[in-house]
């Protein structure tokens, strides 16, 4: 019994895998799957203490705000999260030496040290709008790269709503169905 439920998560991991591969791209899942692989066989210097994983997989987000949260990441939920540019500048040359892609690195250490001089997220907070950034949760230690992505982003009810919200308070609007409103 234990075998058969064995084989029938094995199953669903490699369906999951399969998803995230077709969601994101062959060529990305490669270079993502290539990086985790070195931090994992290299735990002394890429270790899950430097090499925290793609952002769609560190945060989570109720299912009800899941597609404001996609259409808000967009490309950024591939984006590999680090502890330094150190670490990023390692990983770039992993991928280049096995020829396995590129990939994009997001690294804490240059996010800390700008979020105290710019913090732009998006507090607005009525009966039509939250802040995206409340409904995310995390783990502390990748607070900035997720704050990076949407903390300046609020949801609406509507996108009338989301119009008047982006004007009036120079932020990026995303209703819950996905529409988005930019400040620009």
């Amino acid at each position: 019994q234990l075998d058969s439920k064995m084989n029938a998560l094995s199953g669903k991991i490699k369906a999951l895998e399969a998803a995230k591969r077709s969601a994101c791209g062959s060529g990305t899942f490669h270079a993502v799957r290539t990086v985790m692989d070195a931090a994992n066989a290299d735990l002394q210097n890429l270790g899950p203490d430097r090499v925290f994983g793609a952002l769609v997989d560190l945060f989570q987000v109720d299912e009800k705000f899941t597609i404001a949260a996609e259409v808000t990441a967009g490309n950024s939920l591939t984006h590999i999260v680090v502890d330094t540019d150190k670490t990023a500048a390692r990983l770039v040359r992993v991928l280049q030496d096995r020829c396995a892609g590129r990939a994009t690195f997001i690294p804490i250490n240059r996010l800390a040290a700008e979020r105290g001089r710019n913090d732009s997220r998006a507090q607005v907070s009525n009966a039509d709008s939250i802040p995206l950034i409340n409904k995310i949760r995390c783990d502390d230690r990748i607070r900035p790269a997720v704050d990076q992505v949407f903390g300046r982003t609020l949801i609406t009810r509507t996108v009338d709503v989301a119009s008047q919200m982006s004007r009036m308070h120079d932020v990026n609007c995303v209703t819950l169905d996905g529409d988005q409103v930019n400040k620009q």
